[in-house]
């Protein structure tokens, strides 16, 4: 049996290294993929422009392990995202200049696993949060005096 926890650990380091195709190693040609904002993808072609997406606009992007737990084919992944808006973020509302902005937040991605290959995922994260930390919606007045 793969050992998960070690092809997750792998895919993190991958990913804060700015290495796509590392990344992408872990990832079935087939999988099937949820993300927040409504948006499926299907291929690890998707997922290549997915995440490329956002390695483009947060260049410096490092995601930090909270929590990983394993079981069976699941992995379930609590972690934090910290990256500075420099490059062009692409959204289902549609594409977001660069604000300079630091972006701190934490998501949550579930993967299945076929042998050592993610074949179905979800990525949960706080959207409005997002948007209000980049300014492109405005902060509520109590968040504005943190």
């Amino acid at each position: 049996m793969a050992d998960l926890r070690k092809i997750s650990e792998s895919a993190i380091e991958a990913y804060n290294r700015g290495d796509l195709d590392g990344f992408l190693a872990q990832v079935d040609d087939n999988i099937e993929s949820r993300a927040a904002g409504g948006i499926t993808l299907r291929g690890k072609q998707a997922m290549r422009e997915y995440q490329k997406g956002w390695m483009t606009a947060f260049p410096d992007a490092k995601v930090t392990a909270r929590q990983l737990v394993v079981e069976g084919s699941v992995t379930v992944l609590h972690a934090s995202f910290v990256g500075t808006h420099t490059g062009v973020l692409k959204s289902p509302a549609g594409d977001i200049p660069p604000t300079g902005k630091r972006l701190e937040g934490e998501f949550i991605g579930i993967n299945e696993y076929r042998g050592d290959k993610a074949v179905r995922g979800s990525l949960l994260f706080d959207r409005l949060d997002l948007l209000e930390q980049l300014g492109v919606v405005p902060a509520p007045a109590a968040a504005a005096t943190r």
